[in-house]
């Protein structure tokens, strides 16, 4: 019954012993993960910025393209920020599956 006893509390030992790298390992994976998303947002953030400025530099020659143009101006950021919003729910519940 000893011996018995003996196995188990290896086994626990042990069990107990790998949970710590497990936990490590996925800590490690996750953070590589972070940082990916942070390098990504922030060369998006600039190709964003970067194509606002060239649409705001823009200059529509007809009243027809000037209206149309000061449209897309103004609803530029909303629709982004719809897009984004949406991008982070889909995200999310894909996450949570």
């Amino acid at each position: 019954m000893l011996v018995v006893g003996g196995i188990i509390l290896a086994f626990v030992i042990v069990d107990l012993w790998t949970d710590p790298q497990i936990a490590e390992t996925v800590v490690a994976a996750e953070a590589g993960a972070v940082s990916q998303i942070v390098r990504d947002a922030a060369v998006t953030s600039q190709a964003v910025d970067d194509l606002y400025q060239v649409l705001a530099a823009y200059e529509p020659r007809s009243f027809s393209k000037q209206s149309f143009y000061q449209k897309a101006l103004n609803e530029l950021p909303e629709l982004l920020q719809m897009l984004i919003c949406g991008g982070a729910a889909v995200i999310i519940l894909i996450t949570l599956l």
